[in-house]
């Protein structure tokens, strides 16, 4: 499907498919407006409850199961970067535990559409989205490159020789242990 605009709601359903379906039932706006979704369309969607804000420019479909993964993989498409550190070792099994906060990496010169909490609450006519309740950190890197890149349970991260070396830098010893141990 390309930009035409979608005008049955089963062609609408169907290019929702298309994004939702790959990506843990996420997608950004753009990439819905590329398969052919209308602005009012999506603002239909959001009112009838199908979909929800989860962030800046970010959906995600409203009945589909919120996980770990699914929270990491939405930090990673609202900031346009990839899991790292803890996050990282997490998708590739080296630490047991899901680490908090998520950690996500972005190229130095990349431009973020979502910000992290600052302690800040939410005012009450903001949307409810994946950053009112997730502790996020996000690492700018003058060095990532596409050959430290690979895709786990289809979330973006940094390939496992990668997440050590970030891991490194500030984690604190036993879990860097536990991920060296693990690798």
């Amino acid at each position: 499907m390309s930009s035409e605009k979608l005008r049955s709601p089963a062609k609408v359903l169907k290019a929702e498919r298309a994004v939702f379906n790959h990506q843990l039932g996420l997608a950004t706006r753009a990439q819905l407006l590329r398969q052919g979704v209308t602005p009012g369309q999506v603002r239909a969607a959001l009112v009838q409850g199908r979909w929800i804000s989860a962030g800046p420019g970010l959906y995600a479909v409203a009945s589909w199961p919120n996980d770990p993964t699914r929270r990491l993989l939405a930090a990673c498409l609202a900031t346009k970067g990839v899991a790292s550190h803890a996050s990282a070792a997490w998708l590739w099994q080296l630490i047991k535990n899901e680490p908090s906060p998520v950690v996500v990496s972005v190229a130095h010169c990349e431009r973020s559409v979502a910000h992290s909490p600052t302690g800040r609450r939410p005012r009450a006519s903001e949307p409810a989205n994946v950053f009112n309740s997730l502790a996020l950190v996000v690492h700018r890197s003058r060095d990532l490159s596409e050959r430290c890149i690979s895709t786990r349970r289809g979330v973006p991260t940094t390939n496992p020789l990668r997440t050590l070396v970030d891991m490194a830098a500030d984690t604190p010893p036993a879990l860097l242990d536990e991920a060296i141990d693990t690798a």
